[in-house]
């Protein structure tokens, strides 16, 4: 109905002002819940998409944790780059979204690879050498694919 409609949005206008609210008054910490937020819905579906018999907490939990802790680096970031290049023409905003690039997929994947195997090991599924070694044979073999692939999707978004 059309009623509900309405309510529903007004629920969303609510939302949007807390929210900004939030960003204003904390940022970093709005961050840090707003990246947590998105990886744990964003990995729950990759894992129903992907087809996984169950539903895997821990991998959902690490991978969120790591982006709760990433995105308030990841908004200091983006804010550097706004005050070195203030605007968004196309001739200040590629240069801006080139060098984000380089440097954010060059720290952020093998750093991600790295925790999850480490909080792997802390909660007692895996030895310490083992992720160690299954660490290292990871970076070498997948860091150099998985940095092509970023760069190739994340740039056009």
């Amino acid at each position: 109905s059309l009623e509900r409609r309405g309510e529903a949005l007004d629920g969303m206008q609510r939302m949007n002002a807390v929210f900004r609210s939030a960003s204003s008054t904390r940022p970093l910490g709005t961050a840090a819940c707003t990246g947590f937020c998105v990886m744990a819905v964003g990995d729950a579906v990759a894992q129903r998409s992907a087809g996984e018999k169950q539903f895997d907490p821990q991998r959902n939990f690490v991978s969120a944790a790591y982006n709760g802790l990433a995105s308030p680096a990841f908004y200091r970031w983006y804010q550097l780059m706004d005050r070195l290049a203030p605007g968004v023409a196309i001739r200040t905003l590629v240069p801006k979204v080139l060098a984000s690039q380089l440097v954010t997929t060059g720290l952020n994947n093998p750093c991600y690879l790295l925790w999850c195997n480490v909080a792997e090991a802390a909660c007692g599924t895996a030895d310490w050498a083992a992720v160690r070694s299954r660490t290292t044979g990871q970076l070498r073999r997948e860091l150099p694919n998985l940095y092509g692939s970023s760069m190739l999707f994340w740039l056009p978004v």
